[in-house]
């Protein structure tokens, strides 16, 4: 998942959530990306946050998630 961060109505960055078992990983899929390849992404300025997701199981459905998710 990812997108445009906002400085009030205008785009100053990008933001993604990944999943992977290291920043390593990330920045390994990162330079693949078009945005990175053509200079439209700073990979020498990226920020790595942790982040940990937290959801109630009843409030994840089909609509949210697809059809393939199970718990």
């Amino acid at each position: 998942m990812g997108g445009g961060t906002l400085a009030g109505n205008t785009v100053d960055g990008s933001a993604i959530i990944a999943r992977a078992k290291s920043e390593a990983d990330v920045m390994s899929v990162l330079k693949t990306d078009i945005y990175a390849r053509s200079g439209v992404w700073d990979l020498e300025n990226i920020k790595f946050i942790p982040f940990k997701c937290v959801y109630r199981r009843e409030h994840i459905d089909n609509a949210v998630m697809g059809a393939g998710w199970k718990f």
